[in-house]
């Protein structure tokens, strides 16, 4: 619809449920690439915390948000928010942190305080590398 570098202002707003980025909820600009960083986001804190979020449930969103949050500044250990599924699992808590504060960052609510993906993709690059000189995040060897 729009190119990586353009945005474009909506009359009507159109909501699409949790992933839609809050400035364009007030005041109807789209912009490619700060929109898409913010879905992207929210998909990653679903993934590391194991929570589906139903589609329009603002709350559970807030919710996973503020604990997302609390936990990347230090006010709740990871254990609090990582995927039950993974407790008992050799893991990576370090890499687990720093995969969650680019989550955190990617659903800020202004976009000029999101990342680009491209920044988003090198750090992601940064902390696989890192796992992969040490050990697995969890002891699930990789696909080859």
């Amino acid at each position: 619809m729009l190119g990586m570098e353009e945005s474009k202002v909506f009359g009507d707003v159109l909501e699409n449920g949790i992933y839609t980025d809050p400035e364009y909820k007030k005041c109807g600009l789209l912009t490619c690439a700060e929109t898409d960083i913010y879905s992207f986001g929210v998909i990653m804190l679903q993934v590391l915390s194991g929570t589906k979020i139903p589609h329009f449930d603002q709350d559970a969103k807030h919710t996973l948000l503020t604990k997302a949050k609390d936990v990347s500044t230090g006010k709740l250990p990871i254990t609090e928010f990582e995927d039950p599924r993974l407790k008992g699992k050799l893991i990576n808590r370090e890499a687990l942190k720093s995969i969650l504060h680019i989550a955190v960052i990617c659903v800020s609510e202004r976009r000029i305080e999101r990342p680009t993906i491209n920044l988003v993709y090198a750090e992601l690059n940064n902390i696989w590398m890192l796992m992969s000189n040490t050990s697995w995040p969890i002891n699930i060897p990789p696909h080859v």
